[in-house]
C-alpha cells in the first residue's frame, strides 16, 4: 500500500513543499521547507532504530567533525569504514582519520551511553579481500577476532559488515563464485566471536549488515541461515540511476517511475525493501537506508523536464574534489533549488522531488523532506525497524534527521 500524507497530514505541519496535479511531474512552489525543520531537536520514537552514519572522510574538505554529530537525535552512530586486509585482518582505511575519528567519538560517548556506536567495515572502496576472506576459515576467524579488537579498544557497541556487491562488480574487488554463500559463514563466524567477546564483557553486541540495492541479493543470500546472526539489515535504497546510466533518472525513488510503460522495473525502494520482507527475517530488524546527497545531470534537453533524457555530462556538485555531480541536501535547498533558473518538480508516481533548468539544461534528483516523511511512513505501514542515514554532513543543518523522528512517531 502506497502511504499517504492526508492520514496524518505530517508535512502540512513541516511546510514541506507543496505539489499538485500531473503524476508525470507537478511543477511545485519553490520548497523552503528546510527553515520548518532548521534548529530544531528531536529523538528517535521508542521502538524504532534511527541510525546515523559518518563516513571518515567527512573530517577533511568537508570539515565536518564528530563534535557536530547530533548524538542524541539518533539510536545508532555508524562509523564507515574499517578495510578488509588480504590476509584477512580488518584494519583502518585512512589511519590519521580513523583513529582520530574513533578515539573522538569514544569521548563523546561517555555523555550519550544510550546512543549505540558501530564500526563499519568495508564499503565501496574497502570491501577488495572480501572475497578473498569468506572462501577460508583461518581468514574469516582472523577478520573476525581483528574486527572485534578494534570494537574494544574504542568502546564501540558492534559491528557492521558493508559488503555491496558479492559475486557482482565493485570498486576492484575479487570476486568468485559462491561469494554470496561464504559470506553467510563469515556473518556468522562474526556472530560468534562478538557473543564470546560479549561474555566477557557483560555486554550485548550488536551484528548489522548493510545489504546492496540489487534485489536479488535479499534471494540469493541464505537469508534463514543469517537472520538469527544479525540485528539488523541497513538496505541501502539509495544511487538506482546515476551517470553510469544513458538516461537521467531518480537515484532513490520510493516506487516505480514507470509503472505503465516499465511495470517489471526493478530499482525503487519498495521493491528493494519487498524483497527483503519476502525472505525469513524480521522485519523488524529491516531499516530502510537513505541518502542526504542528490546527483546531476548536464546537457540535458528539457523535454519532460528533464527526466528519463539523454544527457552530456555531471556538473561540479558540492565537493567536486570528491566525487564530481554530486550534491549535498543543504546545497540542493539553500543554493540550486533557490536558483531562479531551477524549477522544482514532484513525481507522483515515483514520489520523489527534481529539479531541473532548461537555461542550464540541468537535471537534479534527490530526497527532501516530503519524499523522507513518505519513505518513514511506508516503514511504519511495513513494520520495518527504522531508517538509516547516509550520511550527515549532507544534512548538516538537521532538516531530514528531524523528519525522520517527527514522522516515525506518527
Amino acid at each position: 500500500m502506497k502511504p499517504t500524507l492526508s492520514r496524518r497530514n505530517f508535512l502540512g505541519a513541516l511546510g514541506a513543499t507543496a505539489a499538485v496535479g500531473l503524476a508525470g511531474g507537478a511543477r511545485g512552489a519553490r520548497s523552503g521547507s528546510i527553515h520548518a525543520a532548521l534548529g530544531a531537536k528531536n529523538t528517535p520514537p521508542p521502538g524504532t532504530s534511527v541510525v546515523g552514519i559518518y563516513p571518515a572522510w567527512s573530517r577533511y574538505e568537508r570539515d565536518y567533525m564528530p563534535g557536530e554529530v547530533p548524538l542524541d537525535q539518533i539510536t545508532h552512530l555508524q562509523y564507515a569504514y574499517l578495510s578488509v586486509e588480504e590476509d584477512g585482518s580488518v584494519g583502518y582505511a585512512d589511519q590519521f582519520a580513523d583513529t582520530r575519528n574513533l578515539a573522538a567519538f569514544q569521548a563523546r560517548k561517555k555523555n550519550h551511553p544510550d546512543t549505540k556506536m558501530i564500526l563499519s567495515i568495508g564499503g565501496f572502496f574497502a570491501s577488495r579481500y572480501y572475497s578473498r576472506v569468506t572462501v577460508d576459515s583461518a581468514r574469516r576467524a582472523r577478520f573476525a577476532r581483528t574486527a572485534v579488537e578494534i570494537m574494544r579498544e574504542y568502546d564501540f557497541d558492534g559491528l557492521d559488515l558493508d559488503w555491496r556487491y558479492p559475486s557482482g562488480e565493485d570498486a576492484d574487488q575479487y570476486t568468485r563464485d559462491g561469494d554470496i554463500r561464504q559470506f553467510t559463514l563469515l556473518i556468522q563466524e562474526v556472530r560468534r566471536q562478538l557473543d564470546a567477546a560479549g561474555e566477557e564483557d557483560d555486554k550485548d553486541y550488536e551484528l548489522s549488515l548493510s545489504a546492496a540495492i540489487n534485489p536479488n541479493f535479499a534471494e540469493e543470500l541464505v537469508v534463514a541461515e543469517l537472520a538469527d546472526a544479525v540485528d539488523r539489515v541497513n538496505v541501502v535504497c539509495y544511487d538506482f540511476a546515476g551517470p553510469w546510466d544513458e538516461y537521467t533518472g531518480f537515484g532513490a525513488p520510493l516506487y516505480n517511475p514507470y509503472p505503465d510503460s516499465v511495470p517489471d522495473f526493478q530499482y525503487y525502494t519498495a521493491n528493494a525493501m519487498d524483497a527483503w520482507k519476502a525472505r525469513p527475517i524480521d522485519p523488524a530488524k529491516l531499516n530502510l537506508t537513505f541518502a542526504t546527497f542528490g546527483r546531476g545531470y548536464t546537457g540535458v534537453d528539457p523535454a519532460n523536464r528533464g527526466f528519463d533524457q539523454p544527457f552530456e555530462g555531471v556538473p561540479d556538485g558540492t565537493f567536486p574534489a570528491e566525487e564530481q555531480g554530486t550534491y549535498d541536501f543543504w546545497d540542493i535547498e539553500y543554493n540550486v533549488n533557490a536558483d531562479n533558473d531551477y524549477e522544482y518538480y514532484w513525481h507522483d508516481d515515483a514520489a520523489a522531488p527534481y529539479l531541473y533548468s532548461e537555461n542550464d539544461r540541468e537535471f537534479v534528483s534527490y530526497d527532501n523532506m516530503r519524499s523522507v516523511a513518505l519513505k518513514a511512513e511506508y516503514v511504519l505501514d511495513n513494520d520495518f525497524g527504522g531508517m538509516t542515514m547516509w550520511d550527515f554532513h549532507g544534512d548538516k543543518y538537521g532538516a531530514l534527521l528531524y523528519t525522520v523522528n517527527e514522522a516515525l512517531a506518527q
